[in-house]
């Protein structure tokens, strides 16, 4: 937990938020840490700001607040701006009106198992549709939708991997699974067809008696037009701390301003080296101009889940 005031997530709901004739309500809630105090107000597409009331709510999302959006609004990308004492944190959003794109769906979500040890994989699966003009449904194919999960007693999501739909529209991804919670895929969407997200399914990680690990050392350098991202990492299988070899060490990435919580994977990782046992990892990932970065190790059957610190761009 962080010893300065912090914004940890900013969840924006419903997804997609279509104008259509009937008002529509948008519900924002807010984690925040340590904050003296809190305020936000919305900027719309054109530069304009409404201001949020935000009303306490029990833990872990601490604050929300509420917008009613009617026809005739700005559709667009509107920002939620966020002021925890000192700290600052913001998150976009689209607003679309009924008929300018044509509309998707997921007809099927799923995960199996429902229930892992933690460390392990879990497939999650499903197919995406588009509206055709004719009024049925058909496969999306040649889309990427992006999995999230929110942790069990958490405010916020994370997007964790990206997936391709094929031909019939369908995708699988396999992901780790580091703790119990909710899991959902949603799509974008395109310049002509609406995003669109799944419900929320629940997997359970069985808790073994995992030893502790953590990064030893982690730093980022500029290596051509990206960032090497180098560490060791060890545990402490039995009281005493040793290198670890073979373990997944994965690339994450916060945007400006971002939700301090809101790490998101950018599909980059690499394997602690074998020989010799020295625990030493190296990956290269995009750049960026601002932001922050950090690994992460997502645990196995016997190593537990560990993040490094977070830093920004060399």
């Amino acid at each position: 937990m962080s010893a300065e005031p912090s914004v940890e997530a900013i969840e924006v709901a419903p997804y997609p938020i279509v104008l259509d004739a009937e008002p529509v309500e948008v519900v924002i809630d807010i984690a925040t840490q340590k904050a003296p105090s809190l305020s936000g107000r919305l900027r719309a597409p054109d530069g304009s700001y409404v201001p949020l009331d935000i009303v306490d709510r029990p833990s872990p999302c601490n604050g929300q607040a509420s917008h009613t959006f009617r026809p005739g609004d700005q559709p667009g990308l509107w920002h939620v701006e966020v002021r925890a004492g000192q700290a600052f944190a913001e998150v976009e959003f689209q607003v679309e009106s009924r008929g300018a794109k044509v509309e998707t769906r997921f007809a099927d979500f799923d995960a199996q198992p429902r229930e892992v040890d933690r460390g392990e994989s879990v497939t999650l699966s499903g197919r995406l549709e588009v509206l055709r003009r004719e009024g049925t449904w058909s496969p999306f194919a040649s889309q990427t939708v992006r999995i999230l999960f929110q942790d069990e007693n958490s405010c916020g999501r994370r997007e964790l991997a990206e997936a391709v739909t094929g031909d019939r529209g369908e995708f699988a991804v396999k992901v780790r699974v580091r703790s119990s919670g909710f899991w959902r895929v949603r799509f974008p969407g395109t310049a002509r067809a609406l995003g669109s997200q799944s419900d929320d399914l629940y997997v359970q990680a069985a808790f073994e008696n995992q030893y502790p690990t953590d990064f030893f050392t982690y730093k980022i350098s500029k290596s051509g037009n990206g960032i090497k991202h180098t560490g060791r990492f060890r545990g402490r299988p039995r009281g005493a701390w040793k290198w670890l070899s073979g373990k997944t060490v994965s690339v994450y990435y916060r945007k400006p301003n971002g939700p301090a919580g809101a790490f998101n994977a950018v599909g980059k990782a690499t394997v602690t080296r074998s020989f010799p046992f020295t625990g030493r990892f190296a990956v290269l990932s995009g750049t960026s101009e601002a932001g922050h970065w950090r690994v992460e190790f997502d645990g196995d059957s016997l190593a537990g889940p560990a993040e490094s610190q977070s830093y920004p761009p060399p």
